[in-house]
């Protein structure tokens, strides 16, 4: 796990009374890590998930939609 997210790991984890840790994507994105830090620690976190396989989207697929969307934008339609 990258050191920033281990450092600053109660600020995006919550436990429940199931003993489950619950992360939330976005505010890992939001957060001041180094971006290659934030894409691993959201990789380790997809990987051990016990969400269904398929509720789960890949680093590069976001990176793809991103960039698309962003490539849309600056796009004048007439």
């Amino acid at each position: 796990m990258p050191q920033w997210f281990k450092d600053n790991f109660d600020k995006f984890i919550s436990t429940t009374a199931l003993q489950y840790y619950r992360a939330q994507e976005l505010i890992v994105r939001a957060s001041h890590a180094l971006k290659k830090d934030k894409n691993e620690f959201i990789c380790l976190l997809r990987k051990y998930s016990s969400a269904p396989k398929y509720t789960k989207v890949s680093a590069k697929a976001d990176e793809f939609v991103y960039e698309l969307m962003k490539k849309a934008k600056s796009i004048s339609i007439p």
